[in-house]
């Protein structure tokens, strides 16, 4: 599980709205930081200028490293005491299976999900124990594949579910954004060597129909970018794969209830649920 540069360039996004609130932050696999240098050198300097984002990168890339360098990232955007929790992984201050309810007793401004819920079989409990954790006005913050993602993990995750689980909890979409090949994007950020990147340009937009020519404009869309890479590829090499995710931002209300409800999947849920579906829309 990694910082890559499309993440740290989402983080920027939001940054920019204001969506992420200030205060503690919970993470559900602690992060390693794989954006190259340039890219997160820019992302600090500019949430934090550029003296700050000097420390903040000797810290991270000095002798010694910092042992927790993702909280640079995380303290550039306001979110300044980090706790992460997982099974195995050293770097997680709380070690815990994910398959198992999680109730640390305390709330957070944020509630990270990057990478982590696609490999816990009892992805339901992770979505819980990450909603429990959230103050009112906190936001749980998901990068999770979607399409494309074959035996990375146990689940590719549908856009249907966030529309869904908003409604169902009366949480607001802060943002929404469905990114087609993800690795290709961060690849070419990398090379770029920046954190700017526009998100209103991306082809498939998740709040716009779910059903319909949507899937088809998935499919498509897969293809053309698996034909790109495929022309891209150096001879003898195989080309680069192509995987799809979600980037969601949630925000939990003063309306949502206490615990997670279970949302019916809206295509087959009354009509008053389908409509409120089609309705929803980022605050922002």
């Amino acid at each position: 599980m990694a910082l890559s540069a499309i993440t740290l360039a989402w983080l920027d996004h939001l940054a920019e709205y204001q969506i992420i609130p200030p205060g503690p932050v919970l993470e559900f696999g602690p992060q390693h930081i794989n954006a190259a240098r340039p890219v997160v050198s820019e992302f600090l300097t500019r949430r934090t200028g550029e003296q700050a984002a000097q420390d903040s990168m000797e810290r991270i890339y000095g002798t010694p490293a910092a042992p927790r360098p993702q909280t640079e990232v995380y303290r550039a955007l306001g979110l300044d005491d980090y706790l992460a929790v997982d099974f195995g992984d050293e770097l997680a201050e709380v070690q815990h299976d994910l398959n198992e309810p999680l109730d640390l007793g305390r709330k957070f401004s944020a509630v990270t999900n990057f990478g982590t819920a696609e490999h816990i079989f009892e992805v339901a409990t992770v979505l819980r124990s990450q909603y429990r954790h959230l103050a009112v006005g906190g936001v749980a913050l998901l990068v999770l594949p979607t399409f494309g993602e074959i035996n990375h993990g146990f689940y590719n995750l549908h856009p249907t579910l966030w529309t869904d689980l908003a409604v169902a909890n009366n949480m607001e979409i802060g943002d929404f954004q469905y990114v087609d090949d993800v690795v290709g994007r961060s690849v070419k950020l990398d090379e770029q060597g920046t954190c700017q990147f526009d998100f209103d340009s991306m082809p498939i937009k998740p709040l716009e129909g779910q059903y319909g020519n949507f899937r088809l404009t998935v499919a498509i869309n897969f293809l053309r970018n698996t034909g790109l890479h495929m022309q891209a590829a150096a001879p003898g090499q195989l080309p680069q794969y192509v995987l799809d995710c979600c980037m969601v931002a949630l925000r939990r209300t003063a309306d949502s209830p206490d615990e997670l409800r279970v949302p019916p999947q809206a295509i087959y849920a009354p009509p008053e649920t389908r409509a409120a579906v089609a309705a929803i829309r980022t605050v922002r």
